[in-house]
């Protein structure tokens, strides 16, 4: 699994983030859950690559180097577009783990690029959010390996129980409970394939 990544890795990761940071420790632990995600997942090996560097890049929108809206996986699909990564991938980074329903939330003013994006979504660009979002969510905001449950207590302690986004996060909970469903079911077909 390892050199999976063509372009964007652990080296370039440090260009926008210190490796003492949460940002950068995060990242990482997403990048370790991807690949072993990867390892239990029947996809092509390009897809595969293609997955590995979204995690290094799922987080880039939080660096100061490439902020222009303010709002981070909106500016972090903006740096992806502007270096030519695919439509896939850019439109993953742009709408994992709710994004959409947060600028529906809190963000009137990018409404409009979202909606306009939604309906170019792909059933490829689906799969890569729901495999973003199901890593994202199994890895504490210092990369370590938890469930999905504790991921969400630590977003409600972090922001406070009535907090504007840990209000948004919890009217996502059902939806990340089916993220994770879909991936699940995913890896059980790909281990009963298996051993037969």
């Amino acid at each position: 699994m390892m050199g999976l990544n063509r372009g964007f890795g652990e080296e370039e990761l440090k260009l926008y983030f210190k490796p003492c940071t949460q940002l950068y420790k995060n990242t990482k632990g997403v990048v370790e859950e991807m690949k072993v995600l990867l390892m239990d997942i029947d996809l092509p090996n390009s897809e595969k690559s293609e997955l590995v560097e979204l995690a290094y890049l799922h987080k880039i929108g939080f660096s100061k180097k490439v902020v222009r809206t303010g709002f981070e996986p909106l500016d972090g699909a903006l740096y992806c577009k502007n270096k030519n990564y695919s439509f896939d991938l850019v439109t993953a980074v742009m709408f994992s783990f709710g994004a959409f329903e947060i600028v529906e939330r809190n963000f009137p003013d990018l409404l409009n690029v979202y909606i306009e994006h939604k309906y170019y979504k792909t059933a490829k660009t689906e799969l890569f959010i729901d495999l973003l979002t199901y890593c994202d969510l199994h890895r504490s905001a210092n990369g370590e390996k938890i469930g999905c449950k504790e991921r969400l207590m630590d977003i409600y302690t972090t922001f406070g129980e009535t907090h504007n986004y840990s209000n948004t996060i919890k009217s996502l909970e059902n939806q990340f409970r089916e993220n994770i469903n879909r991936v699940e079911k995913m890896r059980t077909h790909f281990t009963i394939a298996n051993k037969t």
